[in-house]
């Protein structure tokens, strides 16, 4: 059975039947379903599974794009930004991720990838967020559970960096 929503998009037909089990529910025909794995999309449509991995791989590029073309012609008011240092598994070995989010939006500012937890990843991150910022000066301040060690530069660099540096105007977006 075919539902009449099948294919378009914008209708606002598709609602979150379980967050818990990542599924969703057509309004039209009352269907639930899951997200969709490539091979589940090779199988209904009858695709090459290399030309979906080609697809997907040209919209993450696209994604990027636009994320970097808003965030360097949108002034942003930062007020509350979270910054941390998650230690992520590759392939082959380990590396370590800053992330930076705005919290009031939750919207995801960027980050910084290294071989190590140090000072550098920080201070990388620390001049993102104070490049991201709006004219003004930022208050920066740290709280943490975890005991404090050698490697935990955010208590130190984030401060440096809301005090120092360049936050210039932006230019403006295009028209």
């Amino acid at each position: 059975m075919d539902c009449a929503a099948r294919g378009k998009v914008g209708k606002g037909n598709i609602t979150i039947h379980s967050r818990k089990e990542r599924r969703y529910k057509c309004t039209t025909c009352g269907r639930t379903f899951s997200e969709t794995t490539v091979q589940a999309i090779v199988k209904a449509f009858g695709l090459d599974d290399e030309t979906v991995r080609d697809w997907m791989k040209k919209a993450g590029l696209h994604c990027e794009q636009v994320h970097e073309h808003f965030m360097e012609t949108t002034e942003l008011d930062l007020e509350h930004v979270q910054a941390d240092e998650i230690k992520v598994k590759k392939q082959r070995g380990w590396v370590w991720m800053g992330p930076a989010m705005m919290v009031k939006t939750r919207l995801w500012l960027g980050g910084v990838v290294g071989p190590k937890r140090d000072k550098e990843l920080v201070r990388h991150l620390a001049g993102q967020v104070r490049e991201w910022a709006l004219c003004r000066q930022i208050l920066a301040a740290s709280t943490t559970s975890v005991p404090l060690t050698r490697a935990s530069a955010f208590p130190s660099i984030f401060p440096e960096a809301a005090s120092t540096g360049s936050n210039a105007p932006r230019p403006s977006p295009p028209v």
